[in-house]
């Protein structure tokens, strides 16, 4: 008898043959064997779909790293582009919303320090947009608020620049 999963795998059961009953000499002995042969295909199945979850697990986590490590690359890019040139609003949104990706406090306390002497730099111009009622730059800058108030006891081992002091 053949069932179908609705996940797309064909699961076969294999059929019962009661016909050599007859050389088996007794049917208890029959009985326990296939017990053992039901326990062992149980016991396949089982360890089957324990090596998936482990594969779908270990695959779960170098994806997890590689979009981390491009969405690293592309902070370091986009912050370069943000303390060269003048103030460019989707940049800093850009980069708000790049920042979620794999945020260590420990790592990224650098790049938040970065960040906010390129923001100090373009005061001006954000306190000129925010004034006009940009909802979208106001929910990056209070992203960027969350991101740096959770770095805040990783800065004592950054150099300051002085205007900060």
């Amino acid at each position: 008898m053949h069932s179908f999963l609705f996940v797309g795998h064909h699961k076969s059961q294999p059929t019962q043959d009661y016909s050599r009953t007859s050389n088996i000499s007794s049917r208890d002995d029959f009985i326990k064997r296939t017990e053992q042969e039901r326990q062992k295909r149980e016991l396949n199945r089982k360890q089957l779909y324990a090596a998936i979850k482990i594969q779908t697990f270990y695959r779960r986590i170098l994806a997890q790293k590689r979009l981390t490590q491009l969405s690293r690359e592309r902070i370091s890019k986009l912050l370069i582009q943000f303390q060269s040139t003048s103030f460019d609003e989707e940049n800093l949104i850009h980069l708000a919303n790049l920042i979620e990706f794999g945020f260590k406090p420990n790592i990224d306390a650098q790049l938040m320090m970065s960040l906010i002497e390129s923001c100090w730099k373009h005061r001006q111009a954000i306190i000129g947009k925010l004034a006009n009622g940009n909802s979208s730059l106001k929910i990056a800058i209070a992203k960027l608020l969350k991101f740096t108030v959770r770095c805040l006891s990783y800065f004592e081992n950054i150099q300051l620049p002085t205007r900060f002091i």
